[in-house]
């Protein structure tokens, strides 16, 4: 049995907080707003892969991580 991945959002999540992050700060880091990440994280819209890409940069992972 393979471990479920966690969704987009959820990741986002996850990196996020463990790297200490505001919504705030990786909205400045990824030039993305505040809000609509916030709706990335609960899941209500799929982000662009373009965007997912920036946000990963933003992160330091790879769209792969996420």
């Amino acid at each position: 049995m393979t471990p479920k991945k966690l969704s987009f959002g959820k990741s986002m999540f996850v990196i996020r907080t463990v790297r200490g992050l505001s919504l705030r700060e990786l909205a400045e880091k990824s030039k993305i707003a505040a809000s609509t990440l916030s709706y990335y994280e609960k899941r209500k819209r799929i982000p662009h892969v373009t965007t997912a890409c920036a946000i990963a940069d933003a992160l330091g992972v790879t769209i792969n991580d996420l």
